[in-house]
């Protein structure tokens, strides 16, 4: 059973270990569609980043974009039927039953009755696997540097592009490599390998994170210790919580209080809030008095806490709830589109299926130990 991210990502999205990245608005111009849900058929559609409908409402389920290509369900939940849409919202592979991943580094993985491996953006089958897959779901993981990790009866292990088995499945979990390494955990104990296979790091009894933006982090003899991807320690900190680094900053936890420190330890942003995220377009969310709103790097508050729910930044919208009103904002905190007729359930569906990756803090800290 592979371990949850602690970070909160897309429901019905898999051990996804690469950053939701949705291609973002240039000149005005957009590159991205966003999901959005209509209350009366219960469908989902893509608006564009001016609010626009693109795609009416019409599956089951419609999800962000990976290298252009945005996945739709037209099944149900449990008998999932998935096929992708591009940024023109024209279904460009047929919808099939199974499993489906999201794209990366060109291609998706793919599990269903004419078997696994992985398609191109046609949909063409173009990387058959042939030896026996374990019984995790999914059994083969996404490329990223190259790489991509496979569940076999012997464990975990990972595939080059023409299907070869490169480092033999050995291991119960890992995180998929990022940055040129990946953390591996083997009989209980969490190591750091590099694309060869070698330890970074041995094996040890402390929990580590998955790779992010070119470090790793262990908690430690209560210090969070942070190595690159040499193994050498770059950092080492003793708050009551530290997390990933997100444009330069790191959440942090004083006394149930939450901040951030910058790449030296210094504290940038004092520890004053209930809750906060990682940094993402710039600003990062907070929560104050019960409320969202968002901060810059400068620990300024720009976008006044209002909002009962809130998602973070992701290429210049956020998903937010403001009382009746639930919808995205740009980041001058106006709503670019919103629908104040969906009903408070069917809302819910919405905020938890167009949440991009993003780091939480307190709920997530505090069960951590750190099993992405």
């Amino acid at each position: 059973m592979r371990l949850k991210l602690i970070n909160i990502q897309l429901v019905l999205v898999l051990s996804v270990f690469s950053t939701w990245i949705i291609q973002a608005q240039t000149s005005g111009r957009c590159l991205a569609l966003y999901p959005f849900a209509d209350e009366s058929s219960k469908k989902y559609g893509y608006i564009d980043c001016h609010g626009r409908v693109v795609v009416p409402p019409q599956f089951t389920l419609a999800e962000g974009f990976y290298e252009g290509m945005g996945r739709i369900n037209v099944g149900t939940l449990n008998a999932p039927i998935l096929g992708f849409v591009d940024l023109t919202g024209k279904i460009v592979i047929a919808p099939q039953p199974g499993y489906a991943g999201f794209f990366s580094e060109g291609l998706a993985a793919v599990e269903n009755r004419k078997g696994s491996g992985y398609i191109d953006k046609t949909g063409k089958m173009v990387l058959r696997l042939k030896f026996q897959l374990g019984e995790d779901s999914p059994p083969v993981g996404d490329f990223s540097d190259g790489l991509a990790y496979v569940s076999t009866p012997d464990g975990i292990g990972f595939i080059d592009t023409s299907g070869r088995i490169v480092i033999s499945p050995r291991y119960d979990d890992s995180s998929g490599f990022k940055d040129g390494m990946a953390t591996v955990v083997i009989n209980g104990k969490w190591g750091l390998i590099n694309k060869q296979g070698e330890y970074i790091i041995a094996p040890q009894e402390s929990v580590m994170s998955w790779p992010f933006n070119g470090l790793v982090n262990i908690e430690s003899d209560g210090k969070r210790k942070y190595f690159d991807n040499t193994g050498k320690l770059v950092l080492e900190v003793s708050f009551d919580y530290a997390g990933d680094f997100s444009e330069g900053l790191a959440i942090i936890e004083i006394d149930n209080k939450w901040g951030y420190m910058d790449k030296t330890g210094a504290i940038t942003i004092a520890p004053q809030f209930e809750e906060v995220h990682n940094f993402s377009d710039g600003l990062a969310l907070v929560k104050v008095n019960s409320k969202y709103g968002f901060i810059n790097p400068k620990g300024e508050i720009v976008i006044k806490p209002k909002f009962n729910e809130a998602q973070p930044f992701r290429s210049g919208l956020a998903y937010v709830q403001h009382e009746s009103s639930f919808g995205y904002i740009n980041n001058t905190g106006k709503f670019i589109w919103n629908n104040t007729n969906l009903s408070k359930s069917t809302n819910s569906l919405v905020r938890r299926r167009t949440s991009a990756t993003y780091q939480t803090t307190k709920s997530v800290a505090r069960k951590l130990k750190r099993c992405w």
